[in-house]
């Protein structure tokens, strides 16, 4: 019921919204970073989609789940393991909680 209500409003979820600003952001060929992709890496589909090099890092990477054409290392938000300049977007959904020092950087 408060769903409904919610959206009738105009109400729309963080993850929408997040959506959203990746859908206005990347531009194809653009080479993205997810930072805490995670083991699902759940942004991989659509900024492929949106025609992206896709890359993420984690400091807990499980089996591939990833598709073939996304490049997945493990690290941290801290110490990205890539040089200076490699990207042209930085993303990252749900992480901040997750840091053990979030003032760091």
């Amino acid at each position: 019921m408060v769903h409904q209500h919610s959206h009738s409003r105009g109400w729309k979820g963080a993850y929408s919204k997040y959506e959203e600003l990746l859908r206005a952001l990347v531009r194809p060929a653009s080479v993205v970073l997810d930072v805490g992709c995670g083991r699902s890496f759940p942004s991989a589909d659509l900024l492929l989609q949106m025609g992206a090099e896709v890359h993420g890092i984690d400091p807990v990477i499980g089996p591939a789940v990833a598709p073939l054409t996304v490049t997945v290392k493990s690290g941290t938000a801290e110490e990205i393991p890539y040089p200076d300049s490699t990207f042209d977007l930085l993303i990252s959904r749900s992480v901040l909680e997750h840091l053990r020092d979030p003032e760091r950087g």
